[in-house]
C-alpha cells in the first residue's frame, strides 16, 4: 500500500517547478490566467487543504468502514483495474 506524505508531494512540485515553469510560460495556449509560480503555489495550497480534510474524514470513519473501503479497492484492484481511480 503506497502512502501519501504531503511533504513529499509538496517537495515533488518544487523540483518539478524547476523544470516545467519555463515551458508553461512560453505555453503558445496557455490553460491558466496566473504565473506558472501562481498556478503552483494555488496546486500546493489545494494539495494541503485536500490532505487534512481526507484526514479528517478519516478520523471520523471507524476501523469497520476502512476496512470495508480497503477491501473493495483490493477487489477492484484484483480484477486488473487501476486502484487509483475506484468508482464511488
Amino acid at each position: 500500500m503506497v502512502h501519501f506524505q504531503l511533504r513529499n508531494i509538496q517537495a515533488f512540485l518544487t523540483q518539478a517547478e524547476a523544470v516545467i515553469t519555463s515551458a508553461l510560460a512560453n505555453d503558445p495556449f496557455p490553460t491558466t490566467a496566473g504565473s506558472p509560480a501562481n498556478e503552483l503555489n494555488r496546486l500546493r495550497a489545494w494539495i494541503a487543504a485536500r490532505d487534512v480534510n481526507v484526514r479528517t474524514q478519516l478520523a471520523s470513519s471507524t476501523a469497520k468502514e476502512r476496512a470495508i473501503t480497503r477491501g473493495a479497492i483490493m477487489s477492484y484492484k484484483s480484477a486488473g483495474n487501476d486502484p487509483l481511480f475506484v468508482p464511488i
